[in-house]
């Protein structure tokens, strides 16, 4: 509520300098309100056709620093007031967050509605990890966990979906192959 009430529209700017995004939630919101986006151009930027470089916010290549500084730059008060004004008729309500929190709920309300199936046996699954292909107790599997989740761990920049590890490199390739397409497109 506070970010709503106080902070969204009394910004003019509002710089991103992510590498990988599955949606910049936090950029519509503030568009909704009238806040110039200055985005880097992270892949499937274009693709969502929200962030319009020029029309609805001004893009600069990821890590570039200096052409981030020039886009805010060349943001003088008619170039300011005009892309705010194309920020805010862009934007959908459902990019705000009470709506995108009632979209979920109503979809987990329709899930939870469904009714049960039940098949006449359990899957078998293929271990998940190296603690279970090496047969550990689960107690002790989950112990190593904690155990290990306190080292420095390396971070994937896309480490949200499909970056999680739930899939291999090779998928992974694919689809931001996609998405540069769709970039291009």
């Amino acid at each position: 509520d506070e970010l709503y009430a106080n902070v969204f529209p009394n910004l003019d700017v509002l710089v991103l300098f992510s590498a990988a995004e599955a949606g910049p939630q936090v950029v519509w919101q503030a568009m909704h309100y009238g806040v110039v986006p200055v985005v880097s151009r992270y892949r499937g930027a274009t693709a969502e056709n929200v962030l319009r470089d020029g029309e609805t916010a001004l893009l600069f290549p990821v890590g570039d620093m200096r052409a981030a500084a020039a886009q805010i730059a060349r943001l003088d008060d008619a170039l300011l007031s005009q892309l705010a004004a194309a920020a805010e008729r862009v934007v959908e309500p459902e990019y705000l967050l009470d709506d995108s929190l009632r979209r979920w709920a109503e979809a987990f309300d329709e899930a939870v509605a469904l009714p049960r199936a039940v098949g006449e046996s359990l899957p078998s699954l293929a271990p998940s990890g190296v603690y279970e292909r090496l047969h550990l107790p689960p107690a002790l599997a989950h112990a190593l966990r904690k155990l290990t989740a306190r080292l420095p761990q390396p971070r994937d920049p896309g480490d949200e979906w499909p970056h999680h590890g739930a899939i291999d490199a090779v998928t992974i390739a694919k689809i931001d192959e996609l998405a540069a397409q769709l970039d291009r497109a």
